[in-house]
């Protein structure tokens, strides 16, 4: 028996089984936030997994149902959806945190962009905030109707060595066969993002922190209103455009229909355990 082995066996057979075991990924539904209270969420996440603090605990399954992400995460109804039942205890996401949510409308730049006070004041006028990131890439929008995921991983904590070309192709597959799920035919080019021909349905800009920890991660459109995307050149491509579930199948695909879809997804493509959680803490 184990129990009698030696001391180095045992602690192989432990090492063993920690690198078997799966890990788990908190993913938190947060509502609508603003792009401001986003980021600071995230870094209050991305410093939470630096100083290994990964336990969370699950709340009582709520009563009410909303009828949109955008409302408050504590009645949010997707915590039903897909045979995922919240329960009261803790869980230990020692693979770190998915935060899952839409944005108020918002373009957001990379930080390859110069500042350009015009387009500022353009954009500003429309009704949108206009944001400097950290994130890689150029201009692009967010807003209600777009299902918005920042990974905030402990890639280390994953068996399979995950590189950071191999991390964001394993977001970009859960993205692809999220929209496959819907019929939608996708594919990869050499600009980043998943497509549907010369149209952008999801974008991706990701950061890579120490000790391999990411944040910001990737924007689907479901039931977006693309007319926001007509006033920049998304991701600065031009001749590029953009789309969404809901144009691509003909009838209105919301972020609640898609989620469940994607999590799936994210669990059988990371590898990983995904437990959903309402709200940030």
């Amino acid at each position: 028996m184990l129990a009698n082995a030696p001391a180095a066996t045992r602690a192989l057979a432990a090492a063993s089984s920690h690198l078997a075991a799966r890990p788990t990924v908190a993913a938190r539904i947060l509502g609508r936030v603003g792009y401001a209270e986003g980021i600071d969420t995230q870094l209050r996440f991305v410093g939470d997994v630096l100083a290994g603090r990964n336990t969370v605990v699950l709340p009582p399954q709520p009563a009410a149902a909303p009828s949109s992400l955008g409302e408050p995460a504590s009645s949010s109804k997707l915590a039903n959806q897909n045979n995922t039942k919240l329960t009261s205890g803790a869980v230990t996401a020692n693979g770190g945190d998915l935060l899952l949510l839409e944005h108020n409308p918002v373009y957001t730049l990379g930080r390859r962009m110069q500042h350009d006070a015009d387009q500022a004041a353009r954009l500003a006028a429309l009704g949108a905030e206009y944001v400097y990131t950290s994130r890689g890439g150029q201009i692009t929008f967010h807003g209600p109707g777009q299902l918005v995921g920042y990974p905030i991983l402990n890639l280390a904590a994953f068996s399979h060595r995950v590189s950071v070309k191999d991390y964001v192709r394993r977001l970009e597959v859960v993205l692809m066969r999220t929209c496959a799920d819907f019929g939608v035919k996708t594919e990869l080019t050499a600009d980043t993002g998943v497509w549907v021909g010369k149209n952008k349905i999801a974008a991706l800009g990701i950061q890579l922190h120490e000790r391999r920890v990411t944040s910001h991660g990737f924007a689907l459109n479901c039931q977006t209103d693309l007319r926001w995307f007509s006033h920049i050149v998304p991701c600065g491509l031009v001749g590029k455009s953009v789309t969404s579930l809901s144009r691509e199948v003909q009838r209105e695909v919301s972020t609640e229909e898609t989620l469940p879809i994607l999590l799936k997804h994210f669990g059988d493509v990371f590898e990983c355990d995904v437990q959903r959680v309402l709200g940030a803490y």
